[in-house]
């Protein structure tokens, strides 16, 4: 429950900040594709907002390979770890040999 409440407080917070943001910064600015002769004029709010949102996604992108990586990783030491209580399980299963003591000769 208080994580639901937490992460609606969160939203709002944001959504009020980035409202309040674009109402303060409606100028247009000229934005160029340097190789290119192309300038696109875009609302300064609407620029900063798509590269915090390309930014979101970027990092996103990053989180998901590395947990790819570690549930392939899991995935592989759970098998290992299979594999080593299987071998534990047959070796218990095994008949203890017998093992004659040798004598001990004292001097």
């Amino acid at each position: 429950m208080f994580k639901r409440g937490f992460r609606f407080l969160f939203v709002a917070f944001v959504t009020v900040f980035f409202v309040a943001f674009s109402i303060a910064n409606r100028e247009m600015v000229g934005v160029s594709f340097a190789p290119l002769p192309y300038v696109a004029e875009l609302p300064l709010f609407l620029l900063a907002i798509a590269c915090f949102a390309l930014g979101t996604i970027v990092a996103w992108l990053m989180l998901m390979a590395d947990l790819i990586k570690s549930r392939r990783l899991y995935s592989k030491e759970q098998k290992r770890a299979m594999a080593l209580e299987n071998e534990v399980k047959a070796l218990q299963s095994e008949p203890f040999p017998n093992i004659v003591p040798l004598s001990i000769k004292r001097a």
